[in-house]
């Protein structure tokens, strides 16, 4: 194999390997100044390697860019078992109990005005809020932001009391199983469609949290928060 081939056939390879875009781009634009023919290209095309780069250019432009491989966090994947053990029944129950922890969560680490607002909201559940109390976990501040900015955005959507609690739980575990093992994620968003924002960030803090309340669930062992 002659130099140059070699050099393309490493393009080639930095190509089709790399996970950040901007390396891609640039060695298909190496690849193809390479492969430029210094005259006009013959009706017949070219071949060899130059070849194998109008396939690999062809293949991405059809096709786009391979993906990674998916990366499991191994808290999504006990918690998105955990979750798939679970009956309708219980799965909706575990969905309640998230969300009345998430919502005691705000109202212990908002500003006064803003915790307020969510006792309000949930009047009706204000003696279940207590006893959640006891599970919420201690959030960092990036954290508190996401589940009031979640929070924010369910509340005016028509949802109030028990199905604002279970719409905030059932978007969180949607985010916390994310990502599990693909055909467990498929199977868990057919049970609980996502509601809000697919980009957003939960913290670590939850896992432990959701999967004692699943686990629970599942041997009735604390038979839930909402009795």
């Amino acid at each position: 194999m002659t130099e140059e081939a070699t050099n393309v056939c490493r393009l080639l390879d930095l190509a089709c390997s790399t996970a950040d875009d901007s390396i891609r781009v640039r060695a298909i634009e190496r690849i193809v100044a390479r492969c430029e023919p210094r005259s006009r290209r013959p009706p017949g095309g070219v071949r060899g390697t130059s070849l194998a780069v109008e396939r690999l250019l062809d293949r991405f432009a059809r096709f786009g860019v391979p993906a990674q491989p998916r990366i499991l966090r191994p808290a999504s994947v006990r918690l998105a078992r955990a979750l798939l053990a679970l009956d309708d029944a219980r799965l909706d129950r575990l969905e309640l109990d998230l969300g009345l922890v998430e919502a005691a969560v705000l109202v212990r680490s908002l500003d006064r005005p803003a915790a307020a607002d969510v006792a309000r909201a949930l009047s009706t559940l204000r003696d279940r809020l207590d006893a959640a109390t006891a599970l919420a976990p201690c959030l960092g501040e990036p954290g508190v932001r996401e589940s009031a900015r979640r929070f924010a955005a369910l509340a005016p959507r028509g949802f109030t009391g028990g199905a604002l609690v279970r719409a905030l739980g059932r978007s969180l575990a949607g985010h916390l199983v994310s990502d599990a093992e693909p055909d467990a994620v498929a199977t868990l968003r057919r049970r609980l469609p996502r509601i809000g924002d697919s980009d957003a960030q939960v913290d670590e803090a939850w896992f432990p949290v959701a999967t004692q309340l699943a686990l629970g669930n599942s041997a009735s062992a604390t038979g839930g928060i909402a009795r």
